[in-house]
C-alpha cells in the first residue's frame, strides 16, 4: 500500500468522502422529487459512529433516516436528541425554504452546504442550479477534529 493511501485511510477522510458522495447523490434526487411533488419534505440522514440499539432492540449499524416536522423551529431539538442518541460520524439535514432548498452535511472533517434556488419558469416553480460551499455553515451536532 502506498504511503499516501495509508495516510488517507488512517485519517478517516475516506469516510467523510464516501458520505459526501452519498449526500451529493441525494441532492441530485431532489430534482426528481421536485418534479413529482413540487416540494422537498425536511429530513435527516445520520451515520452512527457505533452500533446503536433501536427502539425495538435491533442494532442499527447503517444510515439512520428520519423525516422532520414541517415546522423548522422544532428541528434543532430533534436533531440534538438524535445526535445524542447515535453519536453520528456524519449528519445530513435538508429542508425547503420559500425561495430555496438547503442541505447541510456535517462530519468531523468539515461541512458542505448545498443550496438550490427555487425559480419561476413560465407558470411553474423549478429548482435552479445547485451551489455548494465548504466549511462555512455548521449544525453544531458533530464533534470536529482539531
Amino acid at each position: 500500500m502506498r504511503p499516501s493511501t495509508r495516510k488517507y485511510l488512517a485519517s478517516g477522510q475516506f469516510i467523510h468522502d464516501d458520505i459526501m458522495l452519498r449526500c451529493s447523490g441525494v441532492v441530485q434526487e431532489f430534482y426528481d422529487l421536485w418534479r413529482q411533488d413540487r416540494r422537498i419534505d425536511p429530513g435527516v440522514l445520520a451515520w452512527p459512529s457505533t452500533d446503536v440499539p433501536a427502539d425495538d432492540g435491533q442494532m442499527i449499524n447503517s444510515v439512520v433516516r428520519m423525516q422532520l416536522p414541517p415546522e423548522r423551529e422544532k428541528h434543532n431539538d430533534l436533531l440534538r436528541k438524535l445526535a445524542a442518541r447515535i453519536s453520528p460520524y456524519g449528519i445530513f439535514v435538508f429542508w425547503q425554504e420559500p425561495k430555496r432548498v438547503v442541505a447541510i452535511l456535517e462530519t468531523p472533517k468539515g461541512t458542505r452546504t448545498w443550496t438550490i434556488p427555487i425559480e419561476r419558469s413560465a407558470d411553474i416553480l423549478v429548482l435552479g442550479k445547485t451551489q455548494t460551499k465548504d466549511n462555512e455553515d455548521s449544525l453544531g451536532l458533530v464533534q470536529k477534529e482539531n
